[in-house]
C-alpha cells in the first residue's frame, strides 16, 4: 500500500503537475519578460521550500511521538493542498491548447535540442553540486561546522538570490541562449580551475561557492529560452513534457557513477567529476551554439518571407 500511495505522489506531484506549472509560468510574462518569469519563480520556490522545511521541523517538534508527528504534518500538508488547489482554480489563468499540439510539438528540432540541451546542463550540474559537501570536508580539509555553514549559504542563499539575477539579467541581454552560453563557459572554466588550486583551500572554497552559483542561475533559466527556440506558447505544455522526460534522465544514472568514482578513489574520484562537468559544459555549449544559429536562421527566414 505504501508503495502504491508513492507511486500515486510522484505522478500527481511531477508527472501531472511540472509541464502545467511550465505552460502557467511562460504565460505570466511576455517573451522580454521570461527570464524574470522563470528566475523569479524559481527563487520563490526556494524561499518557500526553506520556510516549509523550518516550519514542518518545528510542527513536528511539537507532537509527543514521529508517529503522531508524522501524522499531523501529513494532515497539515493534506489541508494546503486543497487550499492551493482552490486558489490555483480561482486565480491562476485558464488556458486552452489545440487538440493536435501533441503531435506538432514532437515534429519540432526545437523541443529535441531543447532535451538535449537541459540534459547536458542536468548531467554536469548532478555530478557537482551533490558532492560540493564532502569535497570541502574531504579534500579541502575544511571543519564540518564551515561545511554545514556552506551548505546552509548554497541552499539557501545562493538558491534564492542566483534565481533573482539570472531573471534580470538574461532579459536585459539579446539572447537569454547567449547567456545560458557565458554561464556554461564560466561554469567550464572553473571546473577547471578548482581540482589545480585545490591546495589553495581559501580560493577552491570560493570556487566551489561560484560553481553553485552558476549551476542554480542555469536552472533558473534554461526554461526561459523556449519561445526564443521556436517553441509556440500554445505548445508548452507537450513540448516542456517531451523536453523534461528527456532532460532529467540524468537524475537516474549521474549520482550513481560520480558517487562510485568518489568511493573508489577520493582524489582522482573527484578529479573525474570536474572532468564530467567540464565535458558536459561543453556538450551543452555546442548545443545551444546550435539553437541559437538555428534561431537566427529562422528569424532571417521570416525577414526574407515578410520582404
Amino acid at each position: 500500500m505504501l508503495i502504491a500511495i508513492y507511486v500515486l505522489f510522484a505522478i500527481f506531484s511531477t508527472a501531472t503537475l511540472w509541464s502545467p506549472y511550465l505552460v502557467i509560468l511562460r504565460n505570466l510574462g511576455s517573451e522580454d519578460e521570461q527570464g524574470r518569469t522563470f528566475g523569479v519563480s524559481e527563487a520563490m520556490r526556494n524561499i518557500f521550500s526553506a520556510i516549509a522545511g523550518y516550519l514542518f521541523i518545528w510542527i513536528f517538534s511539537i507532537f509527543a511521538n514521529q508517529v503522531a508527528g508524522y501524522r499531523g504534518i501529513l494532515i497539515i500538508a493534506v489541508v494546503l493542498d486543497i487550499i492551493f488547489a482552490i486558489a490555483a482554480f480561482l486565480w491562476l489563468p485558464k488556458i486552452h491548447h489545440s487538440k493536435t499540439e501533441g503531435r506538432d510539438a514532437l515534429k519540432l528540432p526545437g523541443v529535441w535540442l531543447m532535451g538535449l540541451f537541459i540534459f547536458s546542463c542536468y548531467s554536469m550540474i548532478m555530478a557537482g553540486t551533490n558532492y560540493l559537501g564532502t569535497y570541502t570536508t574531504q579534500i579541502l580539509g575544511v571543519t564540518a561546522s564551515v561545511s554545514s555553514s556552506l551548505a546552509i549559504i548554497r541552499s539557501y542563499v545562493i538558491s534564492i538570490v542566483s534565481g533573482f539575477v539570472a531573471g534580470y539579467i538574461a532579459d536585459k541581454l539579446k539572447s537569454k541562449i547567449i547567456f545560458l552560453i557565458y554561464l556554461l563557459a564560466a561554469i567550464l572554466i572553473v571546473c577547471i580551475l578548482t581540482p589545480i588550486l585545490s591546495h589553495q583551500v581559501a580560493i577552491a572554497i570560493v570556487l566551489t561557492i561560484i560553481i553553485s552559483f552558476i549551476s542554480f542561475m542555469i536552472l533558473s533559466t534554461y526554461f526561459s529560452v523556449m519561445g526564443e527556440n521556436d517553441i509556440p506558447l500554445e505548445m508548452t505544455g507537450v513540448a516542456s513534457g517531451i523536453i523534461s522526460c528527456i532532460g532529467f534522465v540524468p537524475d537516474c544514472f549521474v549520482t550513481i557513477i560520480s558517487g562510485s568514482w568518489i568511493d573508489q578513489d577520493l582524489i582522482q574520484g573527484f578529479n573525474r567529476v570536474f572532468i564530467w562537468m567540464a565535458a558536459w559544459a561543453v556538450v551543452a555549449i555546442a548545443v545551444a551554439v546550435i539553437m541559437y544559429l538555428r534561431t537566427k536562421k529562422v528569424i532571417v527566414d521570416s525577414s526574407k518571407s515578410e520582404l
